[in-house]
């Protein structure tokens, strides 16, 4: 079973990765669109005729931020729990063809 155990969390190790892999970069490419959409309100503040003006402005891009970063937060936990769920997969499969061969 030793060499079971070892393919089994050498696997579980790789989906894991992958899993977080693909979670960082969704974060990385959340962060530069943020990065963007804040030097395009911090242009409407500047350019602003008025301080009723620049404060409409910057309303704006906090309201769409107060969503984004929901939508982002609600995005990041459920890949983390897919790539958790995918990660436990060979080590299930090992242990269930474990107490399979036990039973025997």
């Amino acid at each position: 079973m030793s060499s079971e155990k070892v393919a089994a969390f050498t696997a579980s190790a790789g989906r894991a990765q992958r899993g977080l892999s693909a979670a960082s970069e969704a974060l990385v490419a959340a962060g530069a669109r943020e990065s963007g959409l804040a030097v395009e309100a911090a242009q409407a503040m500047a350019r602003a005729a008025t301080p009723a003006a620049a404060a409409q402005a910057q309303a704006t891009y906090v309201m769409g931020w107060w969503t984004r970063s929901a939508e982002q937060g609600w995005a990041l936990g459920s890949a983390l729990l897919n790539a958790q769920a995918d990660a436990i997969k060979p080590l299930h499969r090992a242990a269930t063809a474990n107490a399979k061969r036990l039973r025997k």
